[in-house]
């Protein structure tokens, strides 16, 4: 009778699984409406923006470079330090890392005005394309916005 109870909760465990699986990628697969503007500027999609949040940022990001197919086209929307390495900039946060608390996460992003200094804190809004670098494809955000802000969220985030 136990085996049987057993079964029945790993059943209901294991389904429960598959439906929260099967509704995170119902969410991300709805059709977006991210359009060219008449300049030929990317237009996000505000209505279905996915938002990278404070607490789960190092999981949110890590989905986007693991699943990155599935998220591109989407109107993403973060916060994190902006840091400029040579042509590129990205927007980051801290994180634990090799050596102690020097890790950074984060996406590279790109539009056509001047970025700000390092270290600024800034809310980045636009469309994920992929990108092939010399180190394998990877996720490139097309900022239609990047805000910096007064407020500053947590620049050091473990999750």
């Amino acid at each position: 009778m136990k085996k049987i109870i057993y079964l029945f909760l790993f059943i209901l465990v294991f389904a429960g699984i598959i439906g929260f699986i099967v509704f995170q990628n119902a969410s991300l697969s709805k059709e977006n409406s991210q359009s060219a503007g008449k300049d030929g500027s990317i237009t996000a999609d505000m209505k279905n923006v996915y938002e990278i949040k404070e607490k789960m940022f190092i999981a949110q990001i890590n989905d986007i470079y693991i699943n990155m197919n599935q998220y591109e086209g989407k109107t993403v929307k973060f916060e994190g330090l902006i840091y400029n390495y040579g042509e590129s900039c990205y927007v980051m946060r801290k994180t634990p890392g090799c050596c102690g608390n020097d890790g950074k996460e984060g996406l590279e992003v790109k539009w056509d005005k001047p970025y700000m200094a390092d270290d600024k804190w800034v809310e980045a809004i636009g469309v994920i394309k992929i990108e092939d670098k010399i180190y394998g494809a990877t996720p490139v955000v097309y900022l239609t916005s990047l805000t910096e802000k007064e407020e500053r969220g947590a620049e050091f985030v473990t999750q």
